[in-house]
C-alpha cells in the first residue's frame, strides 16, 4: 500500500509540473524561439552582399554593377545629387547635367546621359515617376520619367521636395538661404499656392533656436508629413553638422547630431540624408571622418556610426571620398560612393533595413 500511495504521489507530482512549470514539455513559458529571417527580396538574391551591424540588428548592403559607369565627382560634397523615382529608375546631377538611369538585374544601367543642362548647385528630387530640378537657366523644371516631357514647374530658382503623404499634391520649396515653405502642386508638378512656411530662415529665427542652418544641404520629406532639414552649423565656434526634424505644420520636434566638435560620434558635416521607417540616415562626407550615420528616427538616438572604409573594405576610401544617398521604396537606401576622381566609376549600393 504505501508503495502505492508513493507512486501514486510521483505521477501527481509529474502532472503537476508539466501543468504548471512545462517541465522541459514544449516552450510554454520560457525563451522566445528565434525570430524567422525575412525571406530576401526577388530583386536582392542574387547580388554580391556583406552584413552592416546597426545597434544590435544586423542588415544587409547589396552591391550593384555600375554599368552606368556613374562618376559623380562630388568633390565638394554637396546634397542632393542622387534620386530614385518608383523603385527602379535613378536620377543624377553629374557636374551639371541631369542624367537618367535605371536599376536592372545586378547593374545601374545608363538610359540617358544628358536629359537636361543644370543650373549651378541644382538639387535634384523626385517623385513617383519623374523629377525635379532646376535648368541652367535658373529655373524649377520637371521632367516626367513615363512620358520624356520637360516643363516648367515653376518661374523661378527654387527647390522642392515633395511630400509623400495622401495624394502627393503637396511640396516644400526653398531657395538657398531663405524660407522652407509648403506649396500646393497642379497637376502633379506645378508649383501653386503657397500653404504658408514651416521654417523660417536662420537669420530670422529665434537666438535660442538650436537649428541655426544657414543653407541646408538636404532636405527631405516622410510619409507622416514630417520633414528633416540637415546642414552645417557653427555652434560657439565648433564647425560641425546637425540635423533636425519639423512636423508638417513646422514645429521642431528633435535634433540629430552632438553641438561639440570633440564631442564623441559628431559629425562634422551633413552630406546627405534618407529615410526609412526606423531611422534617418546621414552621410558626413569630411575629409577626416567619412562615416555613415543612423539614428533612430522616432527618437534621435545614434544607433550606429558606419566609417566609409566598411561599405567597400578598402583604404583609399578614406582620402577624398563623398557618399550621396537617395530614399527607396521598401526600406531601402541607395549610397552612392564615389572618389572624386576622374579615373574611377562611383561604386553604388543598395541598403536593406
Amino acid at each position: 500500500m504505501l508503495k502505492k500511495r508513493i507512486a501514486m504521489g510521483i505521477m501527481a507530482s509529474l502532472l503537476a509540473c508539466s501543468f504548471i512549470a512545462g517541465c522541459g514539455g514544449g516552450n510554454k513559458g520560457g525563451d522566445a524561439a528565434p525570430p524567422k529571417p525575412k525571406p530576401v527580396a526577388e530583386d536582392l538574391k542574387d547580388l554580391p552582399s556583406k552584413d552592416l551591424k546597426i545597434g544590435t540588428k544586423t542588415y544587409k548592403l547589396y552591391s550593384l554593377k555600375n554599368d552606368a559607369k556613374l562618376r559623380l565627382e562630388n568633390v565638394y560634397s554637396k546634397g542632393m545629387r542622387i534620386a530614385v523615382a518608383d523603385k527602379y529608375m535613378v536620377y543624377a546631377n553629374v557636374k551639371n547635367k541631369l542624367v537618367q538611369m535605371k536599376w536592372e538585374k545586378d547593374a545601374l544601367m545608363l538610359i540617358n546621359d544628358r536629359v537636361d543642362d543644370l543650373g549651378g548647385n541644382s538639387k535634384v528630387s523626385t517623385d513617383k515617376k519623374g523629377v525635379f530640378y532646376d535648368n541652367k537657366k535658373m529655373k524649377l523644371t520637371y521632367f516626367d520619367g513615363d512620358t520624356n516631357r520637360i516643363d516648367q514647374a515653376q518661374n523661378r530658382f527654387n527647390h522642392l521636395v515633395v511630400i509623400p503623404q495622401g495624394a502627393a499634391d503637396k511640396a516644400l520649396t526653398w531657395m538657398v538661404q531663405g524660407d522652407i515653405s509648403k506649396v500646393n502642386l497642379r497637376d502633379g508638378y506645378k508649383v501653386g499656392q503657397t500653404i504658408g512656411v514651416v521654417r523660417k530662415e536662420s537669420r530670422a529665427r529665434d537666438a535660442a533656436d538650436k537649428d541655426k542652418i544657414a543653407i541646408p544641404e538636404s532636405v527631405i520629406a516622410d510619409t507622416n508629413g514630417d520633414f528633416y532639414v540637415g546642414g552645417h552649423v557653427r555652434v560657439q565656434n565648433d564647425d560641425v553638422g546637425l540635423a533636425f526634424a519639423y512636423d508638417a505644420n513646422g514645429k521642431q520636434k528633435r535634433m540629430y547630431g552632438k553641438e561639440r566638435r570633440n564631442d564623441k560620434d559628431v559629425m562634422y558635416t551633413v552630406t546627405d540624408m534618407a529615410l526609412t521607417n526606423d531611422y534617418l540616415v546621414i552621410s558626413d562626407s569630411s575629409a577626416t571622418k567619412s562615416q555613415l550615420l543612423f539614428y533612430k528616427k522616432s527618437l534621435g538616438s545614434l544607433a550606429q556610426a558606419i566609417s566609409f572604409k566598411e561599405l567597400t573594405g578598402k583604404e583609399d576610401t578614406l582620402i577624398g571620398a563623398c557618399v550621396n544617398l537617395a530614399t527607396m521604396p521598401e526600406n531601402r537606401v541607395l549610397v552612392v560612393l564615389s572618389r572624386g576622381r576622374r579615373d574611377v566609376d562611383d561604386e553604388i549600393f543598395v541598403l536593406q533595413l
